[in-house]
């Protein structure tokens, strides 16, 4: 590999670091931890915001709605993708894939962090050969090597910032 390759591969990882850690936040946001981020007190001490909270004699409350309303749109679009009818060469790339169960993990997945990815291959698998979708977590972007990183960032269409 070129030093101009690994230069180019190594800077698209380092975009990533922007979307890995607003994913991070807005899933604890999504779970219920909405008072974590850190906060910066007057004298100094860096704090959650719960303690910084907690430490002026208020008690922070966590009223979340956020789940709620994914697990919602979520459950929607399953009962909406149930009543479809599928026929042909379509139905059998759902039904070998188990789409239905991919797209709306991949939906949940948008709804929390605003980034959803796909993999979708033609090749032999122990089930068969086929057309297959594999869901890529952005977690995995963490662990993956820069060039695959630099792979992906430039065919995924997601904002890295």
């Amino acid at each position: 590999m070129t030093n101009e390759v690994f230069l180019t591969a190594r800077q698209a990882w380092g975009e990533w670091a922007g979307l890995r850690a607003r994913r991070d936040r807005f899933k604890r946001f999504v779970y219920g931890d909405q008072w974590s981020d850190p906060v910066t007190l007057p004298d100094g001490r860096i704090v959650s915001e719960y303690e910084a909270m907690a430490s002026s004699g208020a008690h922070p409350l966590t009223n979340n709605l956020l789940r709620q309303i994914v697990k919602t749109v979520v459950g929607r679009y399953r009962t909406d993708v149930a009543t479809e009818e599928r026929s042909g060469g379509l139905a059998d790339i759902v039904s070998m894939n188990s789409l239905d169960e991919l797209d709306a993990r991949a939906l949940e997945e948008f709804l929390i962090s605003g980034c959803a990815i796909q993999r979708i291959t033609a090749e032999k698998r122990a089930e068969g050969n086929g057309v297959w979708v594999d869901n890529v977590s952005p977690v995995s972007l963490s662990t993956v090597s820069p060039t695959r990183a630099a792979t992906i960032s430039s065919l995924s269409g997601c904002s890295t910032t």
